[in-house]
């Protein structure tokens, strides 16, 4: 997936307007661990997450995932010999009302 930091053209303007009063923030006094925190929380409120370390840089901006699409990493990560598509069927029958081609394209 794309990290909306180095592709911030392709950013929904709400996200860009708090992605830009952050930003503004960093330059003038860096970030520290609470201010990304708060920053997450603002960008998780519209459907959005991130990540960020120690060193309080944010990093994988990205839209949050669905519990389909979850469930799918989860299955995955859990077995060395997963398959995608055993996964992916296992997770549209636990999630029946959610349509395949969507769920792929939320996981490429």
């Amino acid at each position: 997936m794309k990290d909306l930091f180095e592709y911030y053209e392709e950013q929904p303007k709400e996200l860009y307007v708090i992605c830009e009063y952050w930003a503004d923030i960093q330059e003038a006094d860096g970030l520290c661990y609470k201010d990304c925190a708060e920053f997450l929380k603002q960008v998780q409120a519209i459907g959005y997450t991130f990540e960020y370390g120690l060193d309080s840089e944010p990093y994988e901006l990205q839209r949050k995932k669905t519990k389909a699409a979850q469930r799918v990493l989860r299955l995955l990560d859990q077995d060395e010999d997963a398959n995608y598509q055993k996964a992916l069927n296992t997770a549209l029958r636990e999630f029946p009302n959610r349509k395949k081609y969507l769920l792929e394209i939320e996981l490429n």
